[in-house]
């Protein structure tokens, strides 16, 4: 019987995924491969094809691959993955991608030939991200795999996007190659970000939060003051200039987007390749995904322009104030309490359970074991001290996904505390009392 080469392909590749199967569940040790002198295990393929000339007929065999490999990044915990980042694999006018798993593995769907001139392939990580999760199609029982992405951009001033990071790995042997990044190299705090967004998607699925609006596009820059923000120009249109001037202010809101469209950033985000500031990069990076989060849940709760007309008050009012977020009883001061009080109560939550890391104190929870409501908030803590509240509220049984709801839908103390007690009619006594004491 015949063997077509598209068999060969699929048999081929079949192979190698139950390879990367033996890898992924641990039995790598299971894998019979051959001695070489390549420093890792690798999927590779013997490829056999029957060759004529005149009256000689012979068996010629080639070695094919499916390059693979581990990217990872070291922290204060230890050697981590670095999952869902995309592997760019090139080599003459050939060219594959694929992304990392939860264990920083990837491994190419193109296969690989050896040739005789350039046979090594460069390796590069691009920054490109990817996070993928199952959700139901309208609420029926049919699941579907949709995906999180976003895009780290090298940056213009520390805020205009241009093109996409990219660590060049170097050429290797077309088995793969793996990698491991330290604070030595310039794109340590880049995995450290991108970890940072992908455990962030991962992290709010369980409490049923909002995602991020998609393909965010991310100007990173290494700074040590990590002075970040979630301006999110490409998810809404912010009209805050037209707040100061309405004429002049709506040219150069239109002239904005028409030079400077392209390149607007959604988040703007700092690193350092510092170890011991890991969790203080991590957490800003949650804290600034949270408002994206918002946004998105505003967009859906009361549509595109009811969001772009609150962040963009948002936006103005921290822009115009002397100090930023401005006091309690400046002109829209509950938008700002709302939304930062919000963000600010998100970190300290996901910091606590999932790092372990108190980032009221900035010190580890074993050092300061201590809830929100366990400080003594002051008015020039204002909006932090929101965060309070919140505690206070999911602490009497308010779920999350509740809390994010209703104040993605409120202007005012007033109207949140209303549209929450209409949810939670019980808890009608209890939400009063919390709340009064912050409107």
């Amino acid at each position: 019987m015949s063997t077509r080469l598209t068999d060969v392909i699929d048999d081929d590749f079949a192979t190698a995924l139950i390879l990367a199967s033996f890898r992924l569940t641990g039995n790598e040790d299971m894998i019979r491969t051959p001695d070489t002198e390549v420093d890792k295990t690798r999927i590779t393929i013997k490829e056999c094809k029957t060759k004529r000339f005149l009256w000689k007929k012979w068996t010629s065999c080639d070695d094919k691959y499916y390059p693979d490999g581990y990217i990872r990044v070291n922290t204060p915990k230890g050697v981590v993955p670095v999952k869902g980042v995309k592997v760019r694999m090139w080599r003459w006018f050939s060219y594959s991608d694929a992304y990392t798993d939860v264990n920083g593995y990837y491994i190419s769907s193109y296969k690989w030939n050896s040739i005789w001139i350039g046979n090594q392939i460069d390796y590069h990580i691009v920054f490109d991200g990817k996070y993928d999760y199952p959700e139901k199609l309208n609420n029926s029982s049919i699941w579907n795999l949709n995906s999180q992405r976003w895009s780290m951009n090298k940056s213009l001033f520390g805020a205009l996007c241009l093109w996409t990071n990219y660590y060049n790995a170097g050429r290797h042997h077309p088995t793969g190659h793996s990698l491991t990044f330290y604070t030595n190299s310039g794109d340590w705090g880049r995995c450290i970000l991108h970890n940072a967004i992908y455990d962030y998607n991962r992290n709010i699925a369980k409490d049923s939060l909002t995602y991020p609006p998609n393909n965010l596009d991310i100007a990173n820059k290494k700074s040590s003051d990590y002075t970040s923000s979630a301006p999110l120009l490409k998810n809404h249109l912010n009209f805050s200039l037209i707040y100061g001037s309405s004429f002049w202010g709506a040219i150069a809101t239109y002239f904005g987007y028409s030079v400077f469209g392209w390149g607007m950033p959604d988040l703007i985000l700092r690193f350092d390749n510092k170890i011991d500031d890991y969790n203080k990069i991590v957490t800003t990076v949650w804290h600034e995904l949270t408002h994206a989060s918002q946004l998105q849940a505003m967009k859906k709760n009361k549509g595109f322009w009811w969001a772009s007309d609150y962040w963009s008050k948002n936006v103005y009012r921290q822009v115009s104030n002397s100090d930023t977020y401005g006091k309690k009883g400046d002109p829209d001061w509950q938008i700002i309490a709302l939304s930062e009080g919000w963000a600010n109560f998100i970190e300290w939550h996901l910091a606590k359970n999932k790092l372990g890391y108190n980032t009221i104190a900035e010190e580890p929870w074993q050092d300061a074991p201590k809830n929100p409501n366990q400080y003594r908030w002051k008015e020039e803590h204002f909006p932090i001290s929101y965060m309070e509240m919140y505690y206070l509220l999911h602490e009497q049984g308010v779920y999350l996904k509740d809390l994010e709801k209703i104040m993605s839908s409120s202007r005012t103390i007033a109207r949140f505390k209303e549209d929450l007690v209409e949810i939670y009619p019980k808890k009608e006594s209890e939400i009063n009392n919390i709340i009064e004491a912050y409107e």
